[in-house]
């Protein structure tokens, strides 16, 4: 299955690269030579191979191995960027494949928490908004907190940490 992963907006620099925009929440690797495709539709693509790809705050930049100047790369201005979901199975890509909102969350002991309303990707380390009843909490959301994830039952347990209730706000 072909998921759209964002749209060439410009190109940068002199060898062909690419600024992708609007990179979905949680895509956070795609490993060199992995193959995506560039249109305007999933139905009208060309295959192009990964020579590197730079993750920044709000976009990507890609650079192809089929593409070797700007003058190339200018051709591809916004075209949707397409790959297909087997080569995105990295557990860096978790968030992206399996989005924790709208997942219900519970603490190690079966408690309610809430429901998980927004995933803030931050530089020290993710942050999961859960919504309860009559508060919000913003939850450390690190692999060493998470004790499972159920995707078929979209059920997140988390560990129970000591204090958290005094940030509930």
């Amino acid at each position: 299955m072909l998921l759209k992963i964002g749209y060439i907006e410009k190109t940068f620099g002199k060898t062909g690269e690419v600024i992708v925009a609007s990179p979905p929440l949680g895509l956070n690797i795609i490993k060199e030579d992995s193959k995506v495709c560039i249109g305007y539709s999933e139905n009208f693509v060309e295959t192009l191979h990964i020579k590197s790809f730079k993750k920044s705050k709000h976009n990507f930049k890609l650079t192809f191995k089929e593409i070797k100047s700007p003058e190339e790369a200018q051709r591809h201005i916004d075209k949707n960027v397409f790959i297909e979901e087997s080569l995105l199975q990295d557990i860096e890509n978790e968030n992206f494949l399996h989005s924790p909102i709208g997942y219900e969350v519970i603490d190690e002991e079966g408690s309610l928490l809430g429901i998980a309303e927004e995933l803030w990707e931050l530089p020290a380390n993710d942050v999961l908004v859960i919504k309860g009843e009559a508060y919000r909490i913003n939850y450390p959301y690190l692999p060493s907190y998470i004790l499972n994830k159920d995707n078929k039952s979209k059920v997140i347990t988390l560990a129970k940490l000591e204090g958290i209730e005094e940030l509930y706000y």
